[in-house]
């Protein structure tokens, strides 16, 4: 009998762990006042969404995709802090070179005034499909110098940021083909 109780209990342990990990979870409601937004433009009745994370990585992008009634869910990206937490100010998505891209605009707020350093410092931020499942960075948008900077002050003199809004990355990306 106790063999029986161990087993059940072994059975239950398991699938807490299974959904601790996020590979079987509820998906969200899409709410875009919450953060969660259809990402079907990418993957048929996939969602991602904005979701609070850890001390040290505040914010992190999460996709759910949902296969015979069970929602995966696959961190996709961590935003760390950076002299101050991360915002989220824009979840956009815009084709380049033929495929679509979820495109995320992170902002911190510096405030360095020693240094004459102080404003918001920003980020784009661009994944698309791996071709799988889930998305991936694309490195063409992020490591490209153009698509971070700071609006402000740097060491006392102004700093213009130019894509702060989707239109703003929208209008650039087409400007790039």
């Amino acid at each position: 009998m106790i063999f029986k109780y161990l087993l059940i209990f072994k059975i239950f342990l398991f699938a807490s762990l299974a959904n601790a990990e996020g590979r079987h979870v509820p998906c969200p409601v899409v709410s875009p006042v919450q953060g969660v937004f259809s990402a079907s433009q990418i993957k048929k009745g996939s969602i991602v969404s904005v979701e609070d994370g850890d001390e040290r990585y505040p914010l992190s992008l999460v996709m759910y995709d949902r296969e015979e009634g069970v929602c995966h869910r696959k961190v996709i990206a961590k935003y760390s802090v950076e002299g101050a937490k991360p915002q989220v100010d824009s979840v956009f998505f815009a084709k380049m070179a033929g495929v679509v891209n979820l495109f995320v605009i992170v902002r911190w707020e510096l405030r360095h005034s020693g240094l004459g350093t102080y404003g918001n410092l920003y980020q784009v931020y661009a994944y698309e499909n791996n071709g799988g499942d889930y998305l991936i960075e694309n490195k063409d948008v992020t490591e490209n110098s153009e698509m971070t900077g700071v609006d402000g002050y740097v060491e006392h003199q102004v700093s213009i940021f130019r894509l702060k809004t989707a239109n703003d990355v929208k209008n650039y990306i087409r400007r790039m083909r």
